[in-house]
């Protein structure tokens, strides 16, 4: 994720990127429209709360 992060600091992104962090569990995602979203580790739990916060934003992506 911190490769994707510099590369966009640097190079900008075709579409705006969407970053991520959970402070509870130290979760973090990155994303650049229209690839899908890179998930850092997180417990299980985590990622099941986060995948309808990642679908309403964009509604394309499936599971």
């Amino acid at each position: 994720m911190l490769t994707i992060s510099e590369s966009i600091r640097v190079n900008g992104a075709a579409a705006p990127a969407r970053f991520g962090y959970g402070r509870e569990n130290g979760t973090a995602f990155v994303q650049t429209p229209p690839l899908r979203p890179l998930l850092g580790p997180m417990p299980d739990r985590a990622a099941r709360e986060l995948v309808p916060v990642l679908r309403a934003a964009q509604p394309s992506l499936d599971s």
